[in-house]
């Protein structure tokens, strides 16, 4: 029976208010994470701190889910290196 439930669902569209609370969301967590790596000179591990994220290696995740446009640009200028480290 749970098969048969999994299956009805699997396929299912989300409603049109669903999608705009997802989206809404996704928008909000994307502002949060830009903001706190401006307030933090894109220093990622304070950022991790205050977002309070596992590891610096989360944000970077986050980043790249949420904001690729600005993580490919703090990539090029240098903002985002491997060896840049807490203050």
């Amino acid at each position: 029976m749970l098969g048969a439930v999994a299956k009805e669902t699997e396929g299912r569209r989300k409603s049109l208010l669903t999608r705009i609370g997802d989206q809404a969301k996704r928008e909000a967590m994307r502002k949060a994470l830009l903001k706190a790596l401006r307030e933090n000179d894109w220093n990622l591990t304070v950022t991790a701190e205050a977002l309070e994220m596992s590891t610096n290696v989360s944000v970077i995740q986050a980043l790249q889910d949420l904001a690729p446009d600005e993580y490919a640009q703090a990539k090029a200028s240098g903002k985002i290196s491997p060896g840049k480290r807490r203050e």
